[in-house]
C-alpha cells in the first residue's frame, strides 16, 4: 500500500507544478476570464522546457512502475490499494492535464526552429505519456 501512497503524493505535487509550468496557473482552468492563450501556453513551455521534459520523462518512469505493480497479483490486489491510495485519481488528473498541453502547444507559423521542437517534443512526450496512462488505468 505504501507505493500507492507514494506515487499518488508524487503526482499529487508534480500535476499542479506541471501545470503552471505550461498551461498557466489552475485557477485559470476553471475560469475562462483568466485562462492563457495559445500564445501564452506555448511561451511558458518553451520557457520551461528543460524541466517540463526532466519531470514528464520522470513522470513516465513513474508509470512503468505503476504498470507493472498493477499487473503483480501478490501478496493483495494491486488494483484496489491503488484505488484506496486514489492513484487513479491521479492518473484522470494527470490525462487532463497532457490533453490540456497538447491542446495548447502550438503556435502556427510563428515560432522559430528550436521553439518548434521544444514545443512538439513537450507535446510527444504528453502524448506518449497520456497513452501510458489510459493503458494503466484499463488495468484498473
Amino acid at each position: 500500500m505504501e507505493i500507492w501512497i507514494w506515487l499518488t503524493k508524487c503526482f499529487a505535487a508534480a500535476i499542479p507544478s506541471l501545470t503552471t509550468r505550461s498551461i498557466g496557473p489552475l485557477s485559470s482552468l476553471n475560469d475562462p476570464d483568466k485562462g492563457v492563450t495559445t500564445q501564452e501556453s506555448t511561451a511558458l513551455i518553451t520557457k520551461n522546457y528543460p524541466s517540463l521534459k526532466e519531470d514528464l520523462q520522470l513522470l513516465i518512469k513513474l508509470m512503468h512502475i505503476a504498470r507493472n505493480l498493477l499487473v503483480v497479483s501478490e501478496p493483495e490486489v494491486p488494483q484496489d490499494l491503488s484505488t484506496a491510495a486514489q492513484f487513479d485519481q491521479m492518473l484522470y488528473q494527470a490525462v487532463i492535464l497532457c490533453i490540456n498541453i497538447t491542446g495548447k502547444a502550438y503556435d502556427g507559423d510563428i515560432l522559430d526552429e528550436a521553439a518548434r521542437s521544444k514545443l512538439t517534443e513537450i507535446s510527444e512526450l504528453c502524448t506518449s505519456r497520456t497513452r501510458r496512462l489510459v493503458l494503466t488505468s484499463q488495468l484498473d
